[in-house]
Formats: structure tokens, sequence, C-alpha cells
């Protein structure tokens, strides 16, 4: 039978296990979970978009939200804004109280050139601040509307986006869009 208890043994035996039963949502889970330990991308990204469809067809909201951010994420390292927008957008639907998938959303849009959409996703959140309850994904929010701000020239909203940052933590680092004269 081999060794069970050695990386090639367990490889073998979960193999054969997805390919007795392709859609064993817990054999996939396993899978991912190896293969991310191991940064092997190419075989876990195929086995990730499964294990999302699967989680969203269920309705499996925490678990849905937590791999389809991670599966944005590794779409965003190849380019694909489109993609992991979607994905983002899929997770905002199904848990839109989630601050860090739409402070995720709102980077997204950013990163592709997208500031109009970036800062309205950042102001939804920015609504419900009070709720926010991690103060890095509030502090995040602030960084990002301020560096918005700046980049469109609008020093009174930069400032108030850099304000907001005094209230979370006492040791935030501070970009250089807060540190710009007013």
């Amino acid at each position: 039978l081999g060794e069970l208890d050695d990386e090639a043994g367990f490889e073998t035996w979960i193999k054969k296990a997805h390919d007795a039963k392709r859609d064993a949502a817990e054999t996939v889970s396993m899978m991912i979970d190896f293969y991310r330990s191991r940064d092997r991308r190419d075989e876990r990204l195929p086995l990730l978009e499964w294990y999302v469809s699967y989680l969203e067809m269920k309705k499996d909201v925490e678990p849905f939200a937590i791999f389809a951010g991670e599966l944005a994420e590794e779409l965003l390292e190849q380019g694909e804004f489109d993609k992991a927008i979607d994905y983002r957008r899929a997770v905002k639907k199904m848990a839109p109280q989630n601050y860090e998938n739409l402070l995720g959303l709102g980077r997204l849009f950013y990163e592709k050139g997208s500031q109009e959409e970036a800062q309205k996703t950042l102001q939804m959140m920015l609504l419900k601040q009070h709720q926010i309850q991690n103060p890095d994904t509030k502090t995040e929010m602030y960084l990002f509307l301020a560096r918005i701000a700046a980049q469109q020239g609008k020093r009174h909203q930069r400032r108030r986006g850099c304000h907001g940052l005094g209230t979370e933590t006492e040791s935030i680092p501070r970009i250089s869009a807060c540190r710009l004269p007013a």
C-alpha cells in the first residue's frame, strides 16, 4: 500500500479519493489545502474555482466568502481583474456585511484603474464604518479613500480620510497622501 504518512503517499491517496468521487467537497478542500501548503498554484486554482462554485451553490456563506476572496486574490496576481471582480461581487451579493470583501473589491477597482468604482465601493463602507469591527479594515478603508482623494486633487476629502485614521490605532503607517500639506 505504501507509506501513508509521507507527502507522496498522501497525494496518491487523496487523488485516488478525488478520482473515485470528483464532487466530494471534503476531498477537494483537502487537496486545496495540500497544494496551498506547497505553493502549487497551477494544481490548486482549478480545484479552488470548483470549490467556490460548490459553496456558492450550497449558499454556505462564510466559507464561500473566504475561498472566493482567496480565489479573487489569486486571479488578481495573474492580472485577471474582471474575473477577480466577479468573485468579489458574488461575495458582496451573498454577504453584503463582509467588509474585508468590500475592501478587496475597492482595491481591485483601484488597481484596475477604476478610481470612481473604487471610491463608490469604499464610500459604501464609510457609511457603515461604525459596524466595521476590524480596525485594520477600517484603517485601510480610510487610507484608500485618502489616496483616491489625493489623486483626484480633493484636498478636503483627503484630509477627512486622513483624519479618520487618528481614531483607529496609535501606530498606523501613514501614506504620502496624508503627509501632503493642506
